[in-house]
């Protein structure tokens, strides 16, 4: 037999170089017996199992070196040993997948989700025991509301006469949208909104002597006559406290003006600074430093007084909490915004 190709001969050609030159060559191939025996075809989507149901986790499957077995149907139940099977049903993942992803947590847990950044803090659950009253919800009363809603107490009571007007804008938190409504009612909105956060008491009317009093009050107002008033009413709330329980009143006070600011903080078994706050600090509106009517309200610095009197409010509660060491709670605090100091007196 001529095994000469195009002048190759194909004797000294291994077969699959052979079977090549003829098929391109145009020649029938030449049918060479082989001692490999022929693999059977294996259906990829079988052996990735890659239903829609089983794309849950990827995997690689282990590699085997034995030839691909047909699998049976249908296997006895009364075998001793059971041989594993491939089924085209892939709703059950193998055994052999393990999915580290993190997963989330139980449905079941009972977590409020807006306060859970801070639910391992030392004073959030002494802190929802606290009934804060805060008069005025102006320049420092609107961000005061809404970063107390922020930290759950168990009740929030807010006052405040006034309506929201177009000059609110410039110092204060509230919308062109809430113009004409009154303040406490849009502040209680609010609170809902972005907080989500419900358990509070608006009073559109001035705070006068007959008021609600409470262990912690908080005054935003912006002249001395009402401040005056909302603390005496503090004083004589603490007065029928016993000595034991008036160590959890506190008087907190914000003091603004455009670019810096003032914070009394006062505790209810503190008489020293009872009597300084009164002698020194709580003046009239004659004597008060005139402002100029257009530099009286910066947002910036309304914010941050805010910020301030809810931090010296936490750390008050804290403090309660017997922490390793006791947290600051200044009698003064000040700041000004155009040195950027601060400065506190204890």
């Amino acid at each position: 037999m001529d095994n000469t190709i195009n002048g190759i001969n194909t004797n000294v050609l291994s077969s699959e170089a052979a079977q090549f030159i003829e098929t391109i060559m145009g020649i029938e191939p030449i049918t060479m017996e082989s001692s490999q025996q022929e693999l059977e075809p294996v259906d990829l989507n079988t052996v990735l199992n890659t239903s829609d149901e089983a794309n849950t986790a990827i995997y690689e499957p282990t590699p085997s070196t034995e030839e691909p077995e047909e699998t049976e149907q249908e296997i006895d139940n009364e075998a001793d040993v059971e041989e594993p099977q491939q089924n085209e049903d892939t709703s059950t993942e193998p055994e052999s997948v393990v999915d580290n992803s993190i997963r989330p947590n139980s449905n079941t847990l009972l977590v409020d989700e807006s306060s859970s950044r801070f639910s391992g803090a030392i004073w959030a659950d002494k802190i929802r025991e606290q009934e804060p009253i805060l008069a005025g919800v102006g320049g420092i009363g609107s961000y005061v509301a809404f970063l107390l809603s922020r930290v759950k107490p168990y009740s929030i009571t807010i006052y405040d006469p006034d309506r929201v007007d177009n000059t609110n804008m410039s110092g204060q938190l509230y919308s062109t949208n809430d113009v004409n409504e009154f303040k406490v009612n849009v502040m209680g909105r609010m609170m809902g909104l972005y907080s989500n956060y419900y358990n509070v008491r608006c009073y559109n009317m001035h705070y006068d002597a007959g008021a609600l009093t409470s262990d912690i009050m908080i005054c935003g107002f912006d002249n001395m006559a009402a401040r005056a008033l909302f603390y005496r009413n503090w004083i004589r709330h603490v007065s029928r406290k016993s000595p034991e329980n008036k160590k959890k009143c506190l008087f907190i006070d914000g003091r603004l003006a455009a670019e810096e600011l003032q914070v009394f903080c006062i505790k209810g078994d503190d008489g020293y600074h009872m009597r300084q706050y009164e002698d020194k600090w709580l003046f009239s509106d004659e004597e008060a430093e005139e402002t100029q009517c257009s530099y009286k309200q910066t947002s910036h610095c309304a914010n941050m007084i805010a910020s301030v009197m809810v931090n010296l409010f936490v750390n008050f509660i804290a403090n309660q909490c017997e922490p390793l060491i006791d947290r600051d709670v200044p009698f003064m605090t000040s700041y000004d915004a155009s040195t950027m100091y601060f400065k506190t007196v204890s």
